[in-house]
C-alpha cells in the first residue's frame, strides 16, 4: 500500500482560526478502494498540524509513510515521510507503445531489422516479446551480460541471433530503433525512431502522456501527479494491468537523414 497526502492552507479567515483555537480540526484519513482487494489511504491534513507535530504523518500512516505522494503543495522533506519516485515508468511506457506500434504493421516483421539501445542492460526482459516482430534484431548495450541467457534462449528455440554491441552504427540501417532512456543523446531519450520508406528519412516518435483507464483516473485525488499515482499503484498495490500502459500522445516529434 501506499498514501496519499493532501496539505491543507491554513484558515485565513479570523472566525475559523479563533474556532480551530478552541477546537483543533482532525487529520482526515481515509481508505480508497481501487479494484478487488487493492486500495490506498488518502490523508487531509493542516499544514500547521506537521508544524506542530513533524512525526504526525507517520504516527497516522505507520509503514506507509515510506511511501507517500503529494497533491499541489507539497511538504517540505522530512525524516518521518519518503515521497514516491516514479522511476523507470516512462521508459516500460516506451517500450510498450513500441511492440504495440509492431504488432499494427502490415508489411512481414520477418523482414524487419530492429534495433533495441538498452546501454545499461536494465530492459532484457523485454527482449522475447520484441523478437516476434523482427527478423533481424541488435542490440546496444555496455552490459552484455545482462543478455547472454535470453539471447541464448532465443537461438535455441527460434534459431534467432541477436547481435550485441555497443554502438548501433547507421541508423539508417534498421527499421526501427528503440531506445528507452533518458540519458543518452537527444535523439535517442525515450524515443522510438522509424524509417520511413515513403520519404527515406527517419521519423523520430516520443510520448508524454499516458492512456490511464478510466476507473483509476476515477479515484486519482485531485492534484496528485498522474504519471506517480499510476506507478505507485502498480509498484506497491501489484495492479499489473497498469505496467502495460501505452502512451496516449505519440507522434512524430522530427526528421531526420
Amino acid at each position: 500500500m501506499f498514501a496519499v497526502v493532501k496539505i491543507l492552507k491554513d484558515e485565513k479567515s479570523l472566525i475559523k482560526r479563533i474556532h480551530h483555537v478552541f477546537k483543533k480540526p482532525l487529520p482526515m484519513l481515509e481508505r480508497i478502494n481501487v479494484s478487488g482487494e487493492s486500495f490506498f489511504y488518502y490523508l487531509e491534513i493542516y499544514r500547521k498540524q506537521i508544524e506542530d507535530n513533524p512525526a504526525v504523518i507517520r504516527e497516522l500512516l505507520g509503514s506507509c509513510a515510506d511511501r507517500v505522494l503529494f497533491c499541489g503543495e507539497k511538504a517540505e522533506a522530512s525524516a518521518y515521510f519518503k515521497r514516491i519516485r516514479a522511476e523507470g515508468f516512462l521508459q516500460t511506457a516506451l517500450i510498450n507503445t513500441a511492440q504495440e506500434l509492431l504488432k499494427s504493421r502490415c508489411a512481414d516483421n520477418s523482414r524487419l531489422k530492429l534495433c533495441f539501445i538498452d546501454k545499461k542492460g536494465e530492459y532484457s526482459e523485454y527482449l522475447p516479446a520484441l523478437s516476434q516482430y523482427a527478423g533481424e534484431i541488435t542490440v546496444v548495450t555496455d552490459e552484455p551480460s545482462a543478455y547472454s541467457e535470453i539471447c541464448d534462449r532465443l537461438y535455441d528455440e527460434f534459431g534467432l541471433s541477436v547481435i550485441i554491441g555497443k554502438s548501433a552504427g547507421k541508423l539508417s540501417s534498421y527499421d526501427f530503433t528503440i531506445s528507452p532512456q533518458f540519458n543518452l543523446y537527444k535523439l535517442f531519450n525515450n524515443t522510438v525512431i522509424i524509417k520511413n520508406p515513403s520519404t527515406g528519412l527517419l521519423d523520430v516518435f516520443r510520448g508524454h502522456e499516458l492512456k490511464i483507464p478510466d476507473n483509476v483516473k476515477a479515484v486519482a485525488p485531485q492534484g496528485v501527479n498522474k504519471l506517480e499515482f499510476v506507478y505507485a499503484l502498480y509498484k506497491y498495490c501489484r495492479i499489473e494491468n497498469l505496467g502495460k500502459l501505452v502512451f496516449a500522445d505519440f507522434k512524430a516529434i522530427d526528421s531526420v537523414k
